[in-house]
């Protein structure tokens, strides 16, 4: 199979080897250390008895590389 000619490739963690495999691999780039601090707060919350939130929303940059290519028109798709 070709990549992204049959397949598209994503990941949820962006690490440095998929800047130089060929091609590419896109990724989401989550925030480790925000994401680490905030479980730490609620957990500390938590253990205190204190109410908190269910869930937490932080952002995350999607790094567009060349392992994704656009949805195929559905008439051009062959069996």
């Amino acid at each position: 199979m070709r990549i992204p000619g049959d397949v598209s490739v994503a990941s949820l963690d962006d690490a440095r080897w998929m800047t130089v495999t060929t091609p590419g691999i896109t990724a989401a780039r989550r925030p480790s250390y925000d994401m680490g601090a905030r479980a730490a707060t609620v957990l500390l919350q938590s253990l205190a008895g204190q109410p908190g939130r269910r869930r937490h929303l932080l952002p995350a940059d999607v790094i567009r590389r060349e392992s994704v290519a656009a949805p195929r028109r559905a008439d051009a798709v062959t069996s």
